[in-house]
């Protein structure tokens, strides 16, 4: 079983970049939420806001470490969703999404459930699709092997007419 520190095979962390920036804008959501009181000594300085596209690459990062793990089939999975690959969705993501007025956070209220009940039966279902695909290969194999065990009847054979 896969500990915190291995995330699976193949499959890279979040960046502890993107982490630290969705702790910041944790931090700065808390002390939006409880304002000090007016002239209160030791304010807390504004925390900036995380970007849509960091924002949207912390997602990105954590939906590609739930799927690795069901993914191990695909030896190319790593090179295709690789960092770069991420950053790249991330950005571009992130433009389609500030340019509509949403926010990651809103869609993960809404989508966020869906996205689970996916991420949780993804790997039962690879599992058996990779079953079934196996299945399937063994039984053509064995279909193969009994026809080529066949003798062949040579057709001048008494009894056979072409």
């Amino acid at each position: 079983m896969a500990g915190p520190d291995t995330a699976g095979e193949g499959t890279a962390a979040p960046s502890s970049q993107a982490l630290d920036a969705l702790e910041a804008q944790a931090v700065a959501l808390d002390a939006a939420a409880s304002p000090p009181a007016p002239g209160a000594p030791g304010q807390a300085e504004p925390v900036p806001a995380l970007d849509t596209a960091a924002e949207l690459l912390g997602v990105l990062e954590l939906l590609r470490m739930m799927a690795g793990p069901a993914m191990t089939w695909w030896p190319d999975f790593g090179q295709v969703w690789s960092d770069a690959q991420i950053r790249q969705i991330a950005q571009a993501g992130g433009a389609v999404i500030d340019r509509h007025g949403w926010a990651v956070g809103g869609l993960m209220s809404t989508w966020g459930p869906y996205l689970g009940l996916a991420a949780a039966t993804l790997p039962p279902a690879a599992a058996t699709y990779a079953a079934m695909r196996q299945h399937r290969a063994e039984q053509a194999a064995r279909r193969w092997v009994e026809e080529a065990e066949l003798p062949d009847q040579p057709e001048d054979a008494e009894g056979v007419r072409p």
